[in-house]
């Protein structure tokens, strides 16, 4: 995501992804930028935001396209009204591209060039924007959604949720030891945001046995480990057991619906909802 010396975003929207569904996100196969003076970093990753905006960016996020389809068809010559492609400039555009009320730097719409949109993905030939920053060939690819099904917690809160098969998890801390014994505590969720630690865990073997215990596996232990960057949602935990209450644990409620995810390295998730009833239980 860089522009001239910092980076930049190619950001597109299809007409083929449904306003409400996640989306898919996917690696740019073919994505490099070329501006006046210096040549920019390839764009490496892509995807949908929840409203159908498909996007691609380089490594830094200071350089981003986005087409967004507002008319009919599914290819057009640019600038169009149809399909709308613009050029953005600035930093951190992979994690702030599908926030409209998101500040950057500059944003130049397309001045010429040729789009093509199939699905979740695109096609951009010829690209020249406004400010006079030209593209090679830029081409994405699409996957669905991760979906996670099975999920749990414990402390004070540590949530998780993962694949059927326990390869792939995502995992949300909060620090909640100090919440209210009176009535439950809602944290609202927008990654990424300071008070809150969101990975995604990927292994070649079921990772959940691992969560919430001090007897590791160590050959169930993560291959990678990125960071959310993308999700909103809320944490509802049930109230702190009061003081000196050692039979809390396994009767707290935790609950987090989120929606939104986005990996660091692009992947999309669906809509998951985390629910475990072990709120206050520690390993040991």
């Amino acid at each position: 995501m860089r522009a001239l010396l910092v980076g930049a975003v190619v950001l597109v929207t299809l007409s083929g992804c449904s306003e409400g569904d996640p989306g898919a996100d996917g690696d740019v196969e073919s994505l490099g930028a070329l501006v006046p003076g210096p040549v920019a970093e390839e764009l490496t990753r892509s995807g949908v935001c929840d409203d159908g905006l498909q996007w691609a960016a380089d490594e830094t996020g200071s350089l981003a396209v986005t087409v967004a389809v507002v008319g009919s068809g599914d290819e057009a010559d640019l600038p169009s009204e149809d399909i709308v492609v613009t050029v953005l400039h600035g930093e951190d555009l992979e994690r702030d591209v599908c926030d409209p009320e998101a500040t950057v730097a500059a944003r130049s719409p397309a001045a010429q060039g040729r789009v093509e949109v199939d699905g979740c993905a695109f096609r951009i030939d010829g690209l020249e924007a406004e400010d006079g920053t030209t593209f090679g060939p830029i081409e994405t690819s699409c996957e669905a959604p991760v979906a996670l099904t099975r999920s749990g917690g414990c402390g004070d809160a540590y949530l998780w949720a993962a694949t059927d098969d326990g390869t792939v998890a995502i995992t949300v801390s909060v620090d909640a030891i100090d919440r209210s014994s009176a009535e439950p505590t809602t944290i609202a969720i927008d990654l990424p945001q300071d008070d809150v630690e969101a990975f995604v865990l990927r292994g070649d073997r079921d990772m959940t046995g691992n969560f919430c215990t001090d007897l590791i596996d160590g050959d169930a232990e993560p291959d990678e480990t990125v960071a959310l960057i993308a999700g909103s949602g809320e944490v509802v935990l049930d109230p702190l057991p009061d003081e000196g209450d050692v039979d809390g644990c396994g009767d707290i409620a935790g609950r987090a619906t989120l929606t939104g995810l986005r990996a660091e390295d692009g992947v999309p998730f669906a809509p998951v909802t985390i629910e475990t009833t072990s709120i206050g239980c520690y390993a040991g």
